[in-house]
């Protein structure tokens, strides 16, 4: 019999018989491996989808990560409550029908409810790791109304602003009758009503004499305001402008306008001012002749006011319309500009806060901030509270210390429709 050759290579291994059965597991119906997928911790659930289509289907099933849900995230919250903690401990057990979900039952009423997705987002918020994206919901909105005429009351004096008659004052007597005693243009000089547009704010002077003169603050739809002055101690006198400011903060040749003025306050040498944008700005005017208690009426030649010095600029993230602003002078050779807001709470209903900032009369700093909010005792809202940093507070400023107070135990309010504030 002939050999094979040495160098022949030997020919392949025969091949190997695999039991022909199918493992246990595979047999289980559906609802038992789902039964017993139940028990297993998140890092075995998500290792299950790697294993075949039928694992990754069980293992991302709604009913399994529902129970996770509310055992991480529900159930430790509702034993905190003191009614709910009281209650049978079967009722904090998961169960379809009967669990307590609090302010998450209507993910539960929504069939389309992701409770894997919403799980991992929940899961990665907690540990902060998860990603935030700002969506500016503000660029279509509509603009605050304009009201069709502005009114204000100073020491038995009346003063009006519309877009049609401009500036106008009358004198109140004792028997109801009321006097025009001046009235004048509100667009003169640069002022320009195509520019500025129609009267959104008006505010007079708290440190006016009516015996002598008046000043008169205007804040205008396309930004910028004016200051108008009337001379008192004349028989018959019109609203002089002794000022007009850019429409967008920069320069008065700039074709952009800037927001809408809301709100305004003015009290010399300092003015207020807050627009549509959520910006509050003090501004204090220097070197200019201005009008108050005990001074007198520059001439002709000095009665325009230079440019104002901001003092301070804060944008709120938590302020909501309707706001007041006012300007009060302090026995401590200061001045107090206020801010006082409506805010919603976190879980329902609304307050209204009350911020303060302090200026020196020597020195353009602020000396001290105060936050006060009507809350009930106990109760975060979205605004600052006692210790918090000032980044979270209603209009916050870096370097400016705050300490905050409870005004009053009340219930929360609804929305407010209009504000007034006067100190105290």
């Amino acid at each position: 019999m002939p050999k094979r050759p040495a160098s022949e290579p030997p020919g392949p291994p025969p091949k190997r018989l695999r039991p022909n059965f199918v493992p246990h597991i595979k047999r289980l119906s559906d609802e038992l491996f789902l039964r017993i997928a139940s028990f297993l911790p998140i890092i075995d659930l998500t290792s299950c989808q790697m294993v075949s289509k039928r694992f990754s289907r069980i293992a991302i099933d709604g009913q399994i990560w529902k129970a996770l849900f509310y055992r991480r995230f529900v159930r430790p919250r509702a034993s905190r409550i003191p009614g709910v903690s009281r209650a049978p401990a079967s009722s904090l057990h998961y169960s379809s029908r009967n669990s307590r979900w609090l302010e998450d039952e209507g993910l539960v009423r929504t069939s389309a409810t992701n409770w894997k997705e919403l799980y991992k987002l929940r899961h990665n918020w907690n540990r902060g790791i998860c990603g935030v994206s700002e969506i500016d919901i503000t660029a279509n909105a509509l603009p605050p109304p304009i009201p069709p005429l502005l009114v204000r009351l100073h020491e038995g004096v009346v003063f009006t602003a519309d877009l049609t008659r401009g500036l106008r004052a009358w004198k109140l007597r004792r028997n109801s009758e009321e006097i025009l005693i001046a009235s004048g243009d509100l667009y003169q000089g640069s002022a320009d009503l195509d520019a500025y547009g129609a009267p959104t704010a008006m505010a007079v002077d708290e440190d006016s004499n009516t015996k002598k003169a008046v000043n008169i603050v205007v804040g205008f739809e396309r930004g910028g305001f004016g200051v108008y002055q009337l001379d008192m101690s004349r028989s018959s006198s019109t609203f002089t402008l002794r000022y007009i400011h850019p429409r967008n903060n920069l320069s008065p040749g700039n074709s952009s306008h800037g927001p809408m003025i809301t709100s305004i306050a003015y009290c010399t040498p300092c003015l207020l001012t807050m627009t549509a944008s959520q910006v509050f700005t003090v501004y204090r005017f220097t070197g200019s002749a201005d009008i108050g208690e005990g001074k007198d009426i520059p001439d002709a030649h000095s009665r325009m006011m230079h440019a104002p010095k901001i003092l301070s600029s804060l944008r709120s993230h938590t302020v909501w319309p309707p706001l007041s602003l006012s300007l009060r002078r302090s026995a401590q050779n200061s001045v107090i500009a206020c801010i006082v807001y409506a805010f919603p709470l976190y879980v329902a209903g609304w307050s209204v806060g009350i911020q303060e900032l302090r200026f020196s009369d020597d020195a353009d700093r602020v000396m001290d901030s105060r936050i006060a909010t009507a809350v009930p005792s106990g109760f975060n809202p979205l605004s600052a509270t006692a210790g918090s940093s000032p980044a979270s507070s209603p209009t916050s400023r870096s370097g400016t210390g705050s300490r905050s107070q409870s005004l009053t135990n009340t219930t929360p309010l609804a929305q407010p429709t209009c504000l007034s504030y006067a100190h105290p």
